[in-house]
């Protein structure tokens, strides 16, 4: 999570510079611009890795039983046993 939130930053931190550079009047240096764009393709692109990393290292997500299957049953389980004689 550390990761995701530092690389999150990096790029936070370098669109608001780049928007400040864009604003100032002749002031978008264009290796200065290229520059940032760059740091922000290399923070997404390691987000992007550890996401890839989390998923693979975590177990399969299993979706809930709707609650009308799991208090009748479903067709490919058993019913609940019935409380009447």
């Amino acid at each position: 999570m550390h990761l995701l939130l530092n690389a999150l930053t990096v790029v936070r931190g370098n669109a608001q510079l780049i928007e400040r550079r864009i604003r100032r009047p002749g002031s978008s240096d264009p290796e200065v611009l290229s520059a940032s764009i760059g740091r922000i393709i290399d923070a997404a692109d390691r987000m992007s890795r550890t996401v890839v990393t989390l998923l693979a290292d975590s177990p399969p997500a299993t979706a809930p039983r709707p609650a009308s299957d799991r208090e009748t049953g479903s067709p490919d389980l058993p019913s609940p046993p019935s409380s009447a004689p």
